[in-house]
């Protein structure tokens, strides 16, 4: 009979990268989701240096693994907030455009920085902007849709 053998693709590092990785986002989700709660009025501000200890140790833990600190890829994969785009319509890429400007808009009020305030601005309204076009282009759908006879067919424009 022959003895079959489970090899691990991955090797004892890369594994350890990969949980050293993890828990490094999630501290920073924990931070960033807590940090943005509070700003908002609500979040717990008592946990906060907690939060923040263990994002340092985990960004320690990091940097004891692989020699160096995690690269923005990594903080941009522990972050990302944002649907793929082949999984987001018009209107969901507007919504996410006019939240990337008044996240723009925290962060340079936060800095006072008031150009980049206003680029967020900008990014914000561009976005509200888009969002009503796609509106009105669903509304003018409904309105000007061809109705077959009978009213078991207006179901299908709502």
């Amino acid at each position: 009979m022959t003895e079959l053998r489970l090899v691990a693709e991955q090797s004892e590092r890369d594994i350890a990268l990969r949980h050293a990785t993890e828990r490094l986002g999630g501290c920073l989700r924990e931070m960033l989701a807590n940090l943005l709660r509070i700003q908002r009025g609500a979040g717990k501000p008592e946990e906060l240096g907690n939060t923040v200890v263990e994002c340092a140790q985990a960004f320690d833990a990091y940097l004891d693994l692989t020699g160096g600190r995690p690269g923005r890829d990594v903080v941009d994969a522990a972050l990302n907030i944002w649907r793929s785009e082949s999984g987001a319509d018009e209107f969901d890429r507007a919504r996410d455009q006019s939240v990337r400007g008044a996240m723009q808009i925290i962060a340079s009020r936060l800095l006072g920085q008031l150009t980049q305030e206003r680029h967020g601005q900008h990014e914000f309204h561009r976005g509200l902007e888009r969002m009503e076009a796609v509106r009105a282009r669903n509304r003018a759908a409904i309105r000007y849709a061809p109705v077959a006879d009978g009213p078991e067919n207006l179901d299908a424009l709502f």
